[in-house]
């Protein structure tokens, strides 16, 4: 829908966060926001609000304080999930999952229910919300790098194969409304 024209990119930590807003300043996505911003990205007034197109770093100290990590605890990734699907401006949500020692468990698992239940919530309103993302891990992980690819697909969220082809493709959804994933 033609209302439907920003993208929300909410990132575990700093590194992907970064890349996406080198990224999308290249491709001339204006405006951009960030609770982390680079250059010509202009600062949130509210970390906890995006506004537009917004790429949230959910590590930084604002959301860590006194809680653990969101690589660790996906506590306020899941509430935002449900909570950008809310807003009928947001067209694609854009996010990474990090496996390996010192990530949660399973942080697929620990969101899924929140990207069917935003991809859900998009479809009763009459819009198509796109869920992307990235996996950042090896077939060694202990979380299982298949599993995690498998589980994402089949609730109907493309997997690129780095974070910048992710990135690349919600520009292309915003820009044009849709994408071929085939040619992403």
């Amino acid at each position: 829908r033609n209302e439907q024209k920003y993208l929300r990119a909410l990132y575990t930590g700093d590194t992907f966060a970064y890349e996406t807003q080198v990224i999308l300043n290249g491709l001339t996505i204006r405006p951009l926001y960030s609770n982390a911003p680079l250059t010509k990205a202009q600062l949130l007034q509210e970390a906890t609000k995006s506004f537009k197109n917004s790429v949230i770093d959910l590590g930084e100290e604002e959301f860590t304080k006194g809680r653990a990590h969101p690589m660790i605890d996906p506590t306020i990734r899941k509430l935002r999930i449900v909570e950008e699907a809310s807003y009928d401006d947001v067209a694609v949500i854009v996010l990474d999952f990090v496996l390996g020692y010192g990530s949660n468990s399973d942080p697929v698992g620990s969101v899924i229910d929140e990207i069917k239940k935003a991809k859900l919530m998009a479809a009763e309103a009459k819009r198509h919300l796109s869920v992307i993302a990235h996996v950042c891990g090896t077939r060694r992980d202990p979380q299982g790098y298949d599993r995690s690819l498998t589980r994402l697909k089949n609730a109907g969220v493309p997997v690129l194969p780095t974070n910048a082809f992710a990135a690349i493709a919600a520009a292309g959804i915003i820009a044009k409304g849709h994408i071929d994933f085939r040619e992403a």
